[in-house]
């Protein structure tokens, strides 16, 4: 099925400064592809909305830039962005989501976003090394959607790493990771359920890692390229 059963571990999380512990949890082997995600649109459980790229400090000339690279707008959405680069992508990863939408659809369909620990525990395939292939960027390839070539003068990339996609791809189309997890490296980024902590001094809630700030702060996503 769609869903990887993740074994619990200890492991020493690149944002904290000490051991953690993750109990086992279920997770998603892929992105939620823009098709599904309509289909939550269309049950009324998931908000209909014309999205752009916005985040802190971003400026306005660069909205426009960036938002063509929005695939939910090829969901034939009322009032959003008509893009060749966007349309007959429902099997790439929904994108420009807020972290509303994204719980959004996890509630829907009975499931949560992974905290933080969670989401980099599964990532690393409980591999205690920088990735799940080793300690290079270069072991990644054909695992990470993380520059095509022709990408690297924008993206300011290794030019030594071509994956042969200029922005994202299928949620399932690279290789998965040992825990059958495909993309928790490059592609788009994922939402977590925490909030987001600076500095990662406080202790992380036992079983799942989880970690709550004060109501205003921002939500954490990881992964992406």
């Amino acid at each position: 099925n769609g869903t990887a059963f993740i074994e619990g571990g200890a492991f020493h999380p690149m944002h904290s400064s000490q051991f953690e512990t993750v109990e086992p949890f279920c997770l998603d082997k892929t992105e939620i592809a823009l098709g599904t995600y309509m289909e939550c649109v269309e049950r009324g459980s998931c908000p209909r909305r014309e999205r752009t790229v916005d985040w802190p400090g971003i400026r306005s000339g660069e909205k426009g830039k960036w938002s063509v690279h929005c695939n939910k707008a090829a969901s034939g959405e009322p009032g959003a962005p008509r893009t060749r680069r966007a349309r007959g992508k429902v099997d790439h990863p929904v994108n420009c989501v807020t972290w509303v939408e994204a719980a959004s659809y996890c509630k829907s369909v009975g499931k949560r976003l992974p905290t933080e620990n969670e989401w980099e525990w599964a990532a690393r395939a409980g591999i205690l090394s920088p990735w799940f292939t080793g300690n290079s960027v270069a072991t990644l390839q054909g695992y990470v959607n993380f520059a095509a070539a022709e990408a690297l003068p924008e993206w300011g990339r290794d030019a030594t790493f071509d994956d042969g996609f200029l922005v994202h791809t299928a949620v399932d189309q690279l290789m998965p990771n040992p825990f059958g997890l495909h993309h928790v490296l490059g592609n788009v980024s994922e939402w977590c359920a925490d909030d987001y902590a600076a500095d990662y001094t406080d202790a992380a809630r036992a079983g799942d890692g989880l970690r709550m700030a004060p109501p205003g702060l921002q939500k954490p996503h990881r992964g992406g390229s």
